[in-house]
């Protein structure tokens, strides 16, 4: 501000001056005001009354305070009428006015710097509470001389005081955790190279000891040149948000590791909303159990995998679960992708948020098939045990008597003489005693009660040696042939049990041949693993021998071969067999720790497969180091399955998918018909049930080949290959594969069918 020192007004230049000087102070911007020795406004220019809001002869005459000394400027609040508020800046000075000596005030409005000042000081307020609330700091590097600034919220970050002192590029190093640290230089060096943006995550590791995750966003400012000066940026502490992702990952790698740790089992979470869930997630064993792809399933409803009576629960189920809180389960009927059905026993868990509603549910299903399945055939097997310990009882006491009736008979027999016209009736009492102690004997074979002398054996020697027996006992109609195996294993076995197996079932294939026929007898060596029997309900695990007896007769339905082993049951007319026969093979095949296959159909004959089990001497376990077949390697054909049990035709294409091949799946021969006409790629391989409803597998086979005449065909059945071939439906040069076959034996025989195996 001007210093004022009026001139001497003793002459007409200096009247001039104080002319002159006067007017200038009249114009200033800034407000003037003069002050006399009592302190009082001697004068007031017009940007003073503008300042004070008054006019200017109010203000002389007033008392003035002065805030500052002589010399020194000191901001001032002055109050106006009406009470409103400005502020000045204020500088006195000595000097004279008319010829008097006064302090000359000068006063500059600055009430517009300090609403900017204050603003800005609460500005920088809000910004730090901003800062410390979302633990986000600012920070400024120079290059020039390696220093940092960091923002108050940074010092806290780290756990240390605020320090008003420049930090260096090199004190920051304890701060950064030491295997982020090369990461972290590298990002530096090359931004203060390339210029541009940067966004790093790094672990810090705070004053208390602890480690943290600090987020950093910068950018770059160039000089004139276009060189990098400084790098500056934001820093986020996101140890909080970090520690939740990892609580997060963690508890998605437990969930996954359960889901993989019960690969037979589905899990499927779905949301709680609208009348029908849509499915949130979907398990490996959900993919396996209903053979949808996880991607084809989720945000799907959940009505896919239920049927329509049980969609319509839901609402209620949910309303259920949520007012209850807790789930439901029990058994319930589910659908696979392909529209089968299956049973299946589930149990539902309801998921609630913080606010205590659902708005999810855990559903975890388990296929019960197989175990339904086993559970009829163990109902089976307890009955058939029931009835042989209640069959062998009786045979126990019936020999007995048996015995007693024998012996009585042959002493009055011998007393009384052929002469005697009683004779002959005793006769006919011994003849009707000793059918009944045979009758007794197949009893006691059922029940496995008979005395046995078991011994290594060549079942093809034992076989081979009952054939002229047997052909005797089918008569000149029925051909017999005997297929014997190679290199066959040895079972421990009483010769005689296998000759009581062999009549049994030949007189009762004879007896289901009506005029000419054929019978056939063939043993093999067989291996089933786990997998194997797992997916074959009844077979065992281990190394067995085949004995199998097949005919080309009549045939049985589902509800006869559900009964044929039970004692006295039979399907021959009265007076023609006791229903022994098969109960006595069964009887002696559990006798010997072994297990039976029946494949029949009517009007399609029968094909009995009797499993022993394999005999090792001690000698032979020494030398034997049976080595594990290898699966034939496939090159990604496709293959369409024909079969019309939907079980089997199931268990096949999962066989060939896991052997690696492309599957199309038909259970009739529509079916495999309108998949031949849309299917626009190549089918390289037909596999067909010989045996089917409506058109066999032969028929089906030729049909197919007139739209995909390079299709190689293999037929399957349960029947054996000479059966089939007798019915007309094989020719020779076919290729065939009999049920049951494991994975290899399908995986090598579809390699040598397509040509490379």
């Amino acid at each position: 501000m001007p210093e004022v020192k009026p001139a001497t007004q003793g002459t007409d230049e200096g009247r001039k001056e104080s002319r002159r000087m006067k007017d200038l102070i009249e114009a200033l911007a800034d407000a003037v005001v003069a002050i006399d020795n009592q302190g009082e406004v001697a004068y007031a220019n017009p940007a003073a009354a503008d300042l004070f809001g008054r006019r200017r002869n109010e203000l002389v005459g007033q008392p003035f305070g002065l805030p500052a000394a002589v010399g020194a400027s000191a901001d001032v609040q002055i109050i106006r009428p009406g009470g409103t508020i400005c502020f000045a800046e204020m500088r006195v000075v000595e000097s004279e006015w008319e010829g008097k000596s006064v302090l000359i005030a000068c006063l500059r409005d600055i009430s517009e710097r300090k609403r900017a000042e204050e603003n800005l000081q609460r500005s920088e307020a809000l910004h730090k509470e901003a800062q410390r609330v979302a633990h986000i700091g600012h920070w400024e590097m120079d290059l020039k001389i390696g220093s940092m600034v960091w923002s108050d919220e940074i010092f806290r970050i780290f756990g240390l005081a605020p320090d008003p002192d420049e930090l260096y590029w090199s004190k920051i190093r304890p701060y950064i955790h030491p295997e982020d640290w090369p990461g972290i230089e590298g990002v530096f060096r090359s931004t203060k190279t390339d210029g541009g943006d940067f966004d790093v995550v790094f672990r810090i590791l705070k004053q208390s000891g602890e480690m943290g995750w600090m987020h950093t966003i910068g950018t770059t400012a160039l000089d004139q040149t276009g060189k990098v000066v400084k790098l500056f940026g934001t820093a986020q502490d996101i140890t909080v948000q970090k520690l939740a992702e990892e609580a997060l990952r963690l508890s998605e790698e437990r969930l996954q590791a359960i889901f993989k740790a019960a690969p037979n089992v589905s899990f499927v979470i779905a949301d709680a909303k609208g009348a029908v869930p849509t499915v949130l997630e979907f398990s490996p064993g959900a993919e396996t159990l209903f053979d949808y792809r996880r991607d084809e399933i989720v945000g799907q409803p959940l009505s896919l995998l239920q049927l329509p009576e049980e969609v319509r629960l839901f609402p209620a189920s949910l309303r259920q679960m949520h007012e209850q809180k807790q789930g439901v389960h029990g058994k319930t009927t589910l659908v696979r992708k392909s529209g089968e059905t299956f049973p299946a026993y589930f149990s539902t868990y309801p998921l609630f948020d913080r606010n205590g509603e659902m708005y999810a549910a855990l559903a975890v299903s388990i296929d019960i098939s197989q175990q339904e399945s086993l559970q009829t055939q163990l109902i089976q097997a307890q009955k058939l045990e029931s009835i042989g310990r209640l069959a062998g009882g009786v045979a126990h006491d019936f020999n007995n008597m048996i015995s007693v009736i024998i012996g009585y008979a042959e002493m009055a027999m011998q007393q009384l003489g052929k002469a005697h016209q009683v004779y002959p009736d005793l006769i006919e009492v011994m003849t009707a005693a000793r059918r009944s102690a045979d009758i007794t004997r197949q009893l006691l074979a059922f029940a496995r009660k008979q005395t046995i002398s078991p011994r290594d054996l060549d079942l093809n020697e034992t076989v081979q040696d009952m054939l002229k027996m047997l052909w005797r006992l089918i008569g000149e109609d029925i051909d017999l042939v005997f297929r014997p195996g190679e290199n066959l294993w040895s079972v421990m076995m009483d010769p005689s049990q296998v000759d009581q197996i062999l009549a049994n079932l030949v007189v009762n294939a004879r007896d289901a041949i009506t005029g000419v026929g054929k019978i056939t007898i063939e043993t093999d060596n067989m291996s089933f693993d786990e997998t194997y029997c797992k997916d074959h309900a009844g077979f065992c695990q281990g190394d067995f021998v085949l004995l199998a007896v097949s005919d080309n007769g009549c045939g049985m339905p589902k509800e006869t071969l559900d009964a044929i082993f039970e004692p006295f049951f039979t399907t021959k007319e009265e007076g023609r067999g006791t229903g022994l026969g098969l109960a006595t093979v069964y009887g002696i095949v559990r006798q010997n720790n072994g297990f039976i296959n029946v494949y029949s159909e009517p009007e399609q004959g029968t094909t009995l497969r009797i499993y022993l089990p394999r005999y090792i001497s001690n000698a032979e376990a020494a030398l034997t180091a049976r080595r594990k077949p290898r699966i034939a390697e496939n090159h990604g054909e496709t293959i369409l399955v024909v079969e019309d049990d939907s079980t089997l035709l199931k268990l096949t294409g999962r066989m060939l998918e896991k052997l690696g091949y492309a599957v199309l799946a038909a259970d009739n021969h529509g079916a495999a018909t309108a998949l031949v006409q849309q299917y626009s790629e190549k089918i390289h391989l037909l596999i067909a049930d010989v045996i089917m409803p409506e058109m066999n597998g032969r028929d089906l086979a030729e049909k197919l080949l007139t739209v995909h005449p390079e299709m190689k065909v293999l037929f399957m059945s349960g029947y054996t290959a000479n059966v089939i071939a007798h019915h007309g439906v094989l020719e020779a040069g076919v290729h065939f594969i009999q049920k049951p076959f494991s994975m290899e034996e399908l995986g090598a025989r579809v390699r040598k069918v397509l040509g490379d195996g």
